[in-house]
């Protein structure tokens, strides 16, 4: 008798949050592409690739061409990562590449990225919703969403597509 509660249990757990954590997923893919357009964000694109499928949290959309070449030594967008929780996005992530890697001590060699962040709780609180970063590059550090679009456009890439 124990055993077939168990195996119930874990058939409504599957269900009620499995299938609901897929659906919110999907519910903020490329689906809600025509929202972050509104208010200026990068969006994914049908052709990406869902990565993560199983983080309900993070779930992660990869550049195709990027998946399929490996790492291409051009600058390109790389990812958007999403933040959810409770079924409410909360901040999603772009990921830019400069094509270039620099030798960082006790770690090797490093792409240099772009990481610039959109914070909805942020947004709607009317504070600046943007965090914006470069690792592993001559340029470390953070600056603001108007320097970072001006190194994505050193690197020839669009912020927006």
């Amino acid at each position: 008798m124990g055993r077939m509660k168990l195996i119930f249990f874990l058939a409504c757990a599957f269900a009620l949050f499995g299938c609901d954590g897929n659906k919110t997923v999907k519910s903020f893919g490329p689906e809600f592409d025509t929202e972050r357009e509104k208010i200026g964000l990068r969006p994914i694109g049908l052709d990406s690739v869902l990565t993560n499928r199983h983080e309900y949290i993070f779930p992660t959309w990869v550049n195709p061409v990027r998946q399929r070449k490996g790492n291409p030594r051009i600058a390109h967008w790389v990812s958007k990562q999403l933040e959810i929780r409770n079924r409410v996005l909360l901040s999603e992530t772009d990921t830019y590449s400069s094509g270039r890697e620099y030798e960082v001590p006790e770690k090797g060699m490093r792409e240099e990225q772009l990481i610039i962040r959109y914070d909805y709780v942020k947004a709607k609180a009317g504070e600046n919703p943007w965090w914006c970063r470069i690792f592993w590059g001559p340029h470390q550090g953070e600056f603001s969403l108007q320097q970072a679009e001006s190194i994505l456009h050193e690197w020839n890439i669009s912020r927006v597509r």
